[in-house]
């Protein structure tokens, strides 16, 4: 059974202020589902077949085959985890609120995210905040070459009480090239992040346009018994009113 998980408090995700503020922009973050697009290796490309066709039927209905990971997509804690929570019963208040963008395009592509680096921007992020990762890798030439996530640094995330983890990466670990059985030593980063019920939100597009504090909104299909799901996701910037 999924729960109906959105819980508002009056005041929490617009501080201050900002409750005054009005949306300035708004900016889609997610890729669009398509032959040919990006995927993770080994997920197979989606398959699109019109089940109905306006010349047949006066009307279109499309059929959509797709890996619950492609695209723009939330992973909930049953993807690594055997009893972890399924995706249809997170808690949205954990996908929608201030985030804020950490710029991190200089990082070789393949390279490791380390500590240090999110310690550049430890003065930015607060208790409670959606941590956006930009890596630049939506231009990169190479897909099988992304940054990932050290474990220390996955720690660090954890101890600075975020409530979302959101990337341009397909993944915070390596490929496991090895073959064999996921773990925690295949996919450390996945196992700290979700195991401490911190959602993660994998291959966000457009992150150039965005700079510093915006207001995060992602919203995953709910899906049963799933490990994850596709989701549209958007951020928002204030103006005065």
């Amino acid at each position: 059974m999924c729960s109906q998980a959105l819980r508002t408090r009056k005041g929490e995700h617009l501080r201050g202020e900002r409750q005054k503020m009005k949306v300035d922009r708004m900016f889609d973050l997610s890729m669009t589902i398509e032959k040919g697009m990006r995927l993770f290796p080994g997920i197979p490309e989606p398959v699109f077949t019109k089940v109905r066709t306006h010349q047949e039927n006066g009307l279109q209905v499309t059929k959509l085959e797709a890996v619950v990971h492609s695209g723009t997509h939330v992973d909930s804690p049953r993807h690594v985890i055997s009893n972890g929570e399924v995706i249809c019963n997170t808690n949205l208040d954990r996908l929608i609120g201030e985030g804020t963008v950490l710029g991190l395009k200089h990082k070789p592509p393949g390279s490791v995210i380390t500590e240090d680096d999110l310690n550049t921007y430890a003065k930015d992020i607060g208790k409670n905040d959606i941590v956006i990762l930009n890596t630049g890798y939506e231009k990169s030439a190479e897909p099988e070459k992304y940054c990932t996530l050290a474990p220390e640094a996955a720690h660090w995330l954890v101890n600075r009480e975020i409530k979302c983890l959101a990337v341009d990466m397909p993944s915070l670990d390596p490929i496991n090239r090895k073959g064999g059985r996921a773990s925690d030593q295949t996919h450390p980063a996945h196992h700290i992040i979700l195991g401490a019920g911190i959602p993660l939100v994998e291959c966000l597009v457009n992150l150039d346009a965005l700079h510093g504090r915006m207001f995060f909104v992602c919203l995953p299909l709910k899906i049963s018994d799933c490990d994850a799901a596709p989701a549209r996701v958007i951020a928002l910037t204030f103006s005065e009113p």
